[in-house]
This record gives structure tokens, sequence and C-alpha cells, in this order.
């Protein structure tokens, strides 16, 4: 874009230079041309005869030195003129490539910027997508390890069916409810279930709920306040050694005041058994008892607060 602005100028200057320096050197030319006129037009005798030039001769030599030497510095002038021209020109096309290059420069150090926040981000997201892969993959042997599990648990539920089954149409035994009476004590909730106990929620040591124990139960429904939920097969003390499981029931039993808590047993129709070991535990330690029997097609509700006892 320059270049096309500045073209113009630069050829009208070089055309009045050339024209400047064609006339100077017409001018000398024509000066040299009238003395060699002169010094062939004088006659051999005079120019032999007198060694110098005459006055009229000198006078017009001078006149003309003087117009070649005024034309010279006319040309001088002018040349100067032009050079300073020029230099501002050559000085404008610089400033004009400067300011290009300069705001290149920007432009390349703001894509220079955008490419590394770019890249930052594309190495961001890469490490989000390993850690969620690794995640994925956690979760994928959580869901394979409580598929196991469940599977597990599902055939020991079998088994201790059949048994139970076996056990029933062998010889039939019914049993009453013990007798209840009122109790204002906080009750605590423990479960039976898959030979296992559990203890339903956080509490304090007198008694009052604090949650859901998350690290026993998982929650399979929710409905406004309202929450279903189940005992994980794998956690829980285990009942199936009472020699064993004995001294860990009675160490969560130990975290209540027994002037303060009732112990409710809720107690599943395949863990009859177990319940003898956490009733006798439990009035070994002098708490109260609340038993609340369940088969697998009835639900229980925990409301909290107090109820009665045994």
């Amino acid at each position: 874009m320059t270049r096309r602005r500045t073209g113009a100028p630069a050829s009208s200057l070089e055309l009045f230079l050339d024209t400047i320096c064609n006339t100077f050197g017409g001018i000398l030319f024509i000066l040299l041309f009238v003395v060699l006129l002169l010094k062939m037009t004088q006659p051999p005798e005079r120019a032999l005869s007198e060694g110098t030039p005459s006055a009229s001769e000198l006078a017009q030599l001078t006149a003309d030195l003087d117009s070649a030497r005024q034309d010279w510095q006319t040309v001088q002038e002018e040349q100067q003129a032009l050079d300073e021209t020029t230099q501002k020109l050559l000085i404008s096309d610089a400033v004009d490539l400067y300011r290009q290059l300069v705001a290149l420069k920007q432009d390349i150090d703001e894509l220079v910027r955008q490419t590394t926040t770019v890249e930052r981000e594309a190495t961001r997201l890469e490490d989000e997508i390993a850690s969620s892969a690794q995640r994925l993959e956690q979760k994928k042997l959580e869901l394979t390890q409580l598929e196991s599990e469940v599977q597990k648990s599902e055939k020991r539920l079998e088994q201790e069916e059949t048994k139970l089954s076996r056990t029933k149409s062998e010889s039939v035994e019914s049993q009453s409810l013990p007798q209840l009476r009122p109790s204002y004590k906080n009750e605590v909730a423990l479960v039976l279930r898959y030979h296992r106990l559990y203890l339903w929620h956080k509490y304090s040591s007198t008694g009052e709920r604090y949650g859901l124990n998350t690290e026993d139960f998982t929650i399979l429904e929710r409905e406004g306040m309202v929450a279903t939920t189940t005992p994980k097969p794998w956690r829980g003390i285990d009942l199936s050694s009472p020699e064993v499981a004995r001294p860990k029931i009675t160490a969560v039993m130990q975290r209540f005041s027994k002037e303060a808590v009732t112990m409710a047993i809720v107690c599943g129709d395949d863990s009859f058994d177990d319940y003898r070991l956490v009733r006798n535990v439990a009035k070994g330690l002098g708490f109260d008892i609340h038993p609340i029997p369940f088969t697998t097609e009835s639900r229980v509700v925990d409301q909290g607060g107090s109820g009665q006892a045994q």
C-alpha cells in the first residue's frame, strides 16, 4: 500500500533530476563546442603571435564560467532538495512499515497466548478424562465386587430359606412375643439381616439420631423425607461365629448410655437365631430391649423417639 502511494512522486523526481542533469550536460557541451569553435576560427598567425587571449574572450569565458557555476549550484540545490524529499518519503515508509510490524507482532503474541490457553485447557481436560476413566474403572470394580457379594448373599439366603423350610416342615414351633411396657428412652435401631448386625443410624451416646449410617446402608429410593434403605450384605458385624461376634457387639453397645437408650432390635425372618446372641449381650449390659420382627416382604419404619421396651 505504501509503495503505491510513493511511487508517483519518486518517478516525477527522477524525471526532474534527469532533466536537470541533461540540461547541465547540454550547457557544458555547448560551452565546450563554443570554445572549440573559437579556437578553430582564430587566425593561425594571431594564435601563434599572441600567447594570451584578448579581454573580450576572457570576459566571455568568465561570463560562461559564472553561468556554468550558477547552473551547477542550481543543480546541487535541486539535488539536495530531491535527497531531502526522498529521505522524508523513505522515513514515512519506514514508519508505516514499523507500525505494521508492531501490529503484526501484537497479533502473533495474541495468537501465542490463545494457543497456550488452549493447550493448557486441553491438558486439563485430558487429566479430567483420565481421572474420570480411573474413577469409572474403580466404580466398575466396586460394582463387580458388590454383585459378587450380592450373589453370595443370595446363595446363603437361599440355603437359609431351604434350611428354614426344612426345619418348619419337620417341626412347627410357635412363640408369643414378650410383654412390652411403655418406655421414654430414646431407641437405637439395630438391624439383624444376612446373619449380620447393623447399626441403622448414627447416634449420640444418649440415642439422639444424627442421620443414616451410610457406611452400612444403601438408599434404594427417596420420596420427600422418606427414604427406603437396605443393609449392605458385606458390611456390619458377622454373627456366624458367636465367640468372635460377642466382643464386637459389646463394643458397639457400650457406646451408649443404658439409662437413656433402649435397644430396638429389628430382626428379619432369617436371623431369629442371631437375635438370641444380640439380646443376651444387650441384657448383660443392662439395656432395655424392644424386639421388632419383620419378613422380607414387609417394611420397617424408623421414626426415632421412644416406644416400648421389654
